[in-house]
Order: structure tokens, then sequence, then C-alpha cells
């Protein structure tokens, strides 16, 4: 079997798909860390809670849909990945 991706199914040509409960090796030297607008560079985990209605539901009863994601230790601003950059959102 073909581990690289092809396109076809979506993705990026070429890049390796990662098989079910495989981790990802990352060396965070060469990364740049985010920074909150207000200086902070610490960032909690929370979780962003939404209601699906029935209508919209697969299921046709209201569920309840979870996100995870990060806020700043500080001020609390949520960091929002946008298009190739990180955004805070208020």
């Amino acid at each position: 079997m073909n581990n690289f991706n092809d396109g076809k199914k979506g993705g990026k040509p070429g890049f390796r798909m990662l098989q079910p409960g495989e981790q990802i090796q990352v060396n965070l030297k060469n990364a740049e860390p985010r920074i909150c607008e207000c200086g902070c560079k610490y960032w909690e985990p929370v979780i962003l809670a939404f209601r699906i209605s029935p209508l919209a539901s697969p299921t046709g009863q209201e569920l309840l849909a979870q996100q995870p994601v990060l806020r700043c230790a500080d001020c609390k601003k949520v960091l929002a990945m946008g298009e190739g950059h990180a955004q805070i959102k208020q």
C-alpha cells in the first residue's frame, strides 16, 4: 500500500498519510512561538461548545459539538488559526 497522498482524495499530493494512532516527531527548535497581542506567550486549552439543531443534525436530535481551542493565559483572547497566520479573536 502506498503511504503517500496522490491528491485524489483531498489533501496535498506527496505528503505521507498518517496511520491511526501514529505520532509525528516535530523539532520545535526552528518553530516560531505564538505570542498574544498583549505580549503573553502562554496559552490555556479550553473547549468551545456548539449546539446543533435537530434540523441540521444527522440523527434528528439536538447535538452538542466541541472544538478544542487555545486562549491567552493573561487576556483570555482565543487564538484562531486563519489563512496561514494565527489571529487573535475577542
